[in-house]
Protein backbone atom coordinates (compact mmCIF):
# COMPACT_ATOMS: atom_id res chain seq x y z
CA UNK A 1 0.00 0.00 0.00
CA UNK A 2 1.10 3.05 -0.80
CA UNK A 3 2.18 5.36 2.21
CA UNK A 4 0.15 8.66 0.95
CA UNK A 5 -2.88 7.09 -0.13
CA UNK A 6 -4.48 8.18 2.99
CA UNK A 7 -3.55 11.58 2.64
CA UNK A 8 -5.35 14.08 0.83
CA UNK A 9 -3.64 15.18 -2.72
CA UNK A 10 -2.44 18.82 -2.74
CA UNK A 11 -4.44 20.60 -5.08
CA UNK A 12 -2.50 22.95 -7.44
CA UNK A 13 -1.73 25.89 -6.18
CA UNK A 14 -1.60 29.43 -8.60
CA UNK A 15 1.68 30.29 -9.44
CA UNK A 16 3.14 32.87 -11.07
CA UNK A 17 5.96 32.46 -13.85
CA UNK A 18 5.73 28.84 -12.91
CA UNK A 19 6.91 29.46 -9.22
CA UNK A 20 4.06 28.70 -6.83
CA UNK A 21 2.48 31.28 -4.80
CA UNK A 22 3.01 30.10 -0.95
CA UNK A 23 7.24 30.34 -2.19
CA UNK A 24 6.58 33.45 -3.58
CA UNK A 25 5.15 35.42 -0.45
CA UNK A 26 7.61 33.31 1.71
CA UNK A 27 10.21 34.76 -0.59
CA UNK A 28 8.94 38.39 -0.35
CA UNK A 29 7.73 38.58 3.19
CA UNK A 30 11.93 37.71 4.10
CA UNK A 31 12.69 40.38 1.50
CA UNK A 32 10.87 42.57 3.13
CA UNK A 33 11.91 41.73 6.92
CA UNK A 34 15.69 41.76 5.70
CA UNK A 35 15.20 45.04 3.99
CA UNK A 36 13.65 46.44 7.14
CA UNK A 37 15.68 45.17 9.52
CA UNK A 38 18.64 46.78 7.58
CA UNK A 39 16.60 50.09 7.62
CA UNK A 40 16.04 49.92 11.25
CA UNK A 41 19.43 49.01 11.98
CA UNK A 42 20.54 52.14 13.89
CA UNK A 43 18.43 51.75 16.18
CA UNK A 44 20.47 48.47 17.44
CA UNK A 45 23.43 50.66 17.33
CA UNK A 46 21.75 53.59 19.18
CA UNK A 47 20.57 50.91 21.59
CA UNK A 48 23.89 49.57 22.03
CA UNK A 49 25.58 52.55 22.42
CA UNK A 50 23.48 54.04 25.05
CA UNK A 51 23.42 50.84 27.21
CA UNK A 52 26.71 51.10 27.31
CA UNK A 53 26.57 55.01 28.50
CA UNK A 54 24.90 53.54 31.41
CA UNK A 55 20.98 54.62 29.95
CA UNK A 56 18.19 52.59 29.74
CA UNK A 57 18.36 49.80 27.04
CA UNK A 58 14.66 50.98 25.73
CA UNK A 59 14.38 54.52 27.17
CA UNK A 60 13.39 57.96 24.76
CA UNK A 61 17.12 59.28 26.00
CA UNK A 62 18.86 57.40 22.28
CA UNK A 63 17.07 59.16 19.13
CA UNK A 64 15.79 56.08 18.04
CA UNK A 65 14.38 54.77 21.10
CA UNK A 66 10.63 54.61 20.36
CA UNK A 67 11.61 52.52 17.20
CA UNK A 68 13.66 49.42 19.88
CA UNK A 69 10.30 47.90 20.22
CA UNK A 70 9.60 47.64 16.10
CA UNK A 71 13.22 46.87 15.77
CA UNK A 72 12.85 43.86 18.04
CA UNK A 73 10.27 42.48 16.40
CA UNK A 74 11.35 42.76 13.05
CA UNK A 75 14.83 40.86 15.02
CA UNK A 76 13.28 37.84 16.28
CA UNK A 77 10.74 37.94 12.79
CA UNK A 78 14.45 37.09 10.92
CA UNK A 79 15.27 35.09 13.45
CA UNK A 80 12.14 32.82 13.31
CA UNK A 81 12.49 32.54 9.18
CA UNK A 82 15.92 32.12 9.28
CA UNK A 83 15.88 29.42 11.51
CA UNK A 84 12.58 27.79 11.43
CA UNK A 85 9.94 28.86 8.30
CA UNK A 86 12.34 29.39 5.18
CA UNK A 87 14.41 25.30 5.87
CA UNK A 88 11.11 23.99 6.51
CA UNK A 89 9.41 25.01 4.31
CA UNK A 90 12.25 24.67 1.53
CA UNK A 91 11.74 21.29 3.00
CA UNK A 92 8.22 21.23 2.23
CA UNK A 93 8.52 22.18 -1.60
CA UNK A 94 11.22 19.86 -2.09
CA UNK A 95 9.61 16.85 -0.87
CA UNK A 96 9.14 13.44 -3.19
CA UNK A 97 5.85 12.97 -1.13
CA UNK A 98 2.42 13.59 -2.86
CA UNK A 99 0.29 14.31 -0.05
CA UNK A 100 0.54 16.95 2.54
CA UNK A 101 0.42 15.22 5.25
CA UNK A 102 3.65 13.13 4.22
CA UNK A 103 5.63 16.26 2.97
CA UNK A 104 5.02 18.08 6.21
CA UNK A 105 6.51 14.93 8.19
CA UNK A 106 9.16 14.61 5.44
CA UNK A 107 9.89 18.22 6.16
CA UNK A 108 9.89 18.07 10.09
CA UNK A 109 11.49 15.20 9.82
CA UNK A 110 14.19 16.31 7.27
CA UNK A 111 15.04 19.84 9.59
CA UNK A 112 14.95 18.52 13.07
CA UNK A 113 17.35 15.42 12.25
CA UNK A 114 20.07 17.11 11.75
CA UNK A 115 20.08 18.46 15.40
Amino acid sequence: ADADADDSVLPPSPSWGGVAAPALLLTAASYFVGIYGLLLLPVDLSSAYGSAEGDADDGPSTPYGTYLPLWRAVYWTAFVFCWGVLPLSRRFLLSGHVGFLARLGDAFAGCVAPI
